[in-house]
């Protein structure tokens, strides 16, 4: 079984879009930015050690950078950041939304012009299609 994330990075007014796959039979964590056309793949046999290792990661992070922050404030401000850009973005799809985008799909409307259409990101477009059973991963 897949299990999918779609993750955005926002700083210096930039968003980065990466998209986090985890193969629960391969024990495989895939984390893709399709931008640059990269992934890293992590191999998971402890999935607790890594976890800690990560946490451990940031949180050394955070004491260097100085820049522990409120959380909620944060979330805010990313979220009021991505919306001036696609206002529909993390919120939740209507069945007419989905009864569109299937038929904007079959009749081959390309992906930006779908993302443009619902004002939300060109991920957020794929991970519905694929979550309509319309495209493979």
């Amino acid at each position: 079984m897949f299990t999918n994330w779609n993750i955005t990075s926002l700083e210096n007014g930039k968003a980065q879009d990466l998209v986090a796959s985890y193969d629960d039979e391969r024990r495989e964590l895939t984390i893709i930015d399709n931008e640059n056309n990269t992934q890293i793949v992590i191999f998971v046999d402890n999935p607790e050690n890594i976890k800690n290792q990560i946490n451990y990661i940031f949180d050394t992070i955070i004491k260097i950078s100085g820049k522990e922050t409120n959380p909620k404030k944060v979330k805010s401000n990313f979220m009021e950041k991505i919306r001036e850009k696609f206002p529909n973005a993390y919120k939740k799809w209507e069945n007419a939304d989905d009864l569109e985008l299937k038929k904007m799909f079959q009749e081959n409307i390309s992906m930006k012009e779908m993302a443009s259409f619902f004002k939300r990101k060109n991920s957020a477009i794929r991970q519905r299609l694929i979550k309509l059973g319309l495209i493979d991963e």
